[in-house]
């Protein structure tokens, strides 16, 4: 059963608004034909599942799990699979041309009767350029929009040898423009579709655009040819980020809205909020997990890591992504400057039990294996531990701390990001 249709135009807005007047977005949408309205609502909301799939999924290690088990899952498989079904909403965008069988092509294309098998090879070859599987595909990428070709040279390198790219120079445009083409349809799409190969993929948890290249895993897996290209995208962003633009891209043509530099900005500004907004939301959660660990030390002597801190230090609760994310909200509204007060006295509150854990590690040293009469020295650790975890649950930055998830400004982070396109 599907959405109602002001849901699925919701959607449509979340996915393919970024950076656009809402009611030109919405004007625009209201008059496109029936079939290209149930496309984008259908990639719209395969969109929105890669999205989950990336922040959303996580398959917890298991006893059973070795760590090539954990690195296949989290580093080749769900990155592949991410992939995989981007590359299928550019399927989905591209306007097919008419299929014609190829003798009802030959005889529009040639008279000669004289054929011979050489001539008939280069005909087939032609048809199969104009009238073959990824032909569509072609022609889309080749009418991508000029900024989006400037920008996709300037940070993606794409290269079909096994020496070093020169990325001292300027990559031709339309010419990295195919080769990105080549490498998601061939190595990442028709592999991963004909032949369940995935690759290892980078993916950087931080989306952000920097200086330098990534050495890409995927391309390290298979045997380098002109058909099978290298690809090396610029630190701070990765391969699902370069297609979920040109995704945006195609999307957008579709309701006659063209691609600008302005517009490729708000995009990558958007993906590097999510990113950060995830990284943050995973750290509040670990951490008040972690204390609630800490009073079950307390409570019945168990815990996450009871026996893991009698030969370890205790380990500092997760701040950096309070850090990341103070910088990426937009203060100019009023809920997101409330909200970047709120991570900050966050951050401070981390700090401040970091600084008491560091202080207790400093004069409390673990039990070493060879420590004479070791049962004494854990017995009393175990004390001091406890005694730790007892004081620091009253202060106001331990509790603060634990309850950070239920907090109504966790709802209002969570409600930012699911609409990429709020700001």
């Amino acid at each position: 059963m599907n959405p109602p249709m002001d849901e699925q135009l919701i959607v449509v807005r979340r996915m393919f608004g970024c950076g656009t007047d809402a009611k030109d977005f919405y004007r625009r949408y209201a008059g496109s034909a029936p079939e290209q309205k149930q496309t984008l609502n259908r990639v719209a909301w395969r969109l929105w599942f890669t999205l989950l799939l990336r922040y959303h999924s996580n398959i917890q290690a298991q006893p059973h799990f070795s760590p090539s088990d954990q690195y296949y899952i989290d580093h080749v498989m769900l990155p592949s699979l991410e992939i995989y079904l981007l590359f299928t909403c550019i399927d989905a965008l591209v306007q097919p041309v008419p299929h014609r069988q190829f003798p009802d092509w030959l005889s529009t294309h040639s008279n000669d009767q004289s054929w011979d098998i050489a001539a008939i090879r280069r005909l087939h070859s032609r048809y199969q350029q104009e009238m073959g599987v990824g032909a569509n595909l072609r022609r889309a990428f080749a009418d991508l929009p000029t900024p989006l070709v400037e920008w996709l040279a300037n940070n993606v390198w794409v290269y079909a040898t096994d020496d070093r790219p020169p990325f001292d120079r300027m990559q031709e445009p339309q010419k990295t423009v195919e080769l990105i083409r080549n490498y998601f349809y061939n190595v990442r799409r028709n592999q991963f579709t004909h032949s369940s190969w995935p690759l290892p993929t980078a993916v950087e948890d931080n989306i952000e655009l920097s200086d330098g290249w990534v050495m890409n895993p995927a391309c390290w897996d298979y045997e380098i040819d002109e058909q099978r290209p290298r690809l090396q995208p610029r630190k701070g962003i990765d391969e699902a980020t370069i297609l979920r633009l040109i995704v945006d891209a195609m999307g957008l043509k579709i309701l006659g809205i063209a691609m600008d530099s302005s517009l490729i900005h708000a995009y990558i500004s958007n993906q590097s909020r999510l990113s950060a907004f995830y990284g943050f939301f995973g750290d509040v959660y670990q951490n008040a997990e972690w204390l609630q660990s800490c009073m079950n030390y307390v409570e019945d002597g168990k815990g996450l890591y009871y026996n893991y801190l009698d030969a370890c230090d205790i380990p500092p609760l997760r701040s950096d992504w309070a850090s990341i994310i103070s910088d990426r909200f937009v203060v100019d509204y009023q809920l997101e400057a409330g909200l970047k007060e709120v991570t900050l006295l966050y951050l401070n509150q981390v700090q401040q039990l970091n600084a008491a854990i560091a202080r207790f590690n400093d004069l409390h040293a673990p039990v070493t294996a060879g420590c004479v009469d070791r049962g004494m020295a854990i017995a009393e650790r175990r004390k001091a531990i406890r005694q730790f975890f007892v004081e620091q649950s009253a202060t106001v930055a331990f509790k603060s701390v634990v309850d950070m998830p239920s907090r109504v400004q966790m709802r209002n982070l969570w409600l930012i990001a699911r609409d990429p396109s709020y700001s």
